[in-house]
């Protein structure tokens, strides 16, 4: 893990934060459930990391990412990922 990086990265005008292992490998992008984050997959990404570049993000909400007030939907978590 000492080699990953971490990242805010604006979509839909909200800071998302990941984490990546990084490298020239398809990319694999983990998503966490309710009250979690992204760190949740460490374990999980200390194997995939061998094959992809694992991307753990924090959904709008959790963790490091901002916390917009309003309603959360996954249409609106969904399009987060997407905007990845």
């Amino acid at each position: 893990m000492q080699h990953w990086s971490a990242d805010d990265i604006m979509v839909n005008g909200v800071k998302i934060h990941v984490h990546r292992t990084g490298g020239d490998k398809p990319p694999l992008v983990l998503c966490h459930g309710i009250t979690d984050n992204g760190l949740c997959w460490t374990r999980a990404a200390g194997e995939l990391e061998k094959q992809y570049d694992v991307i753990m993000v924090d959904a709008r909400g959790h963790g490091l990412s901002d916390a917009p007030e309003g309603s959360y939907h996954a249409d609106s978590h969904a399009a987060d990922v997407v905007g990845l």
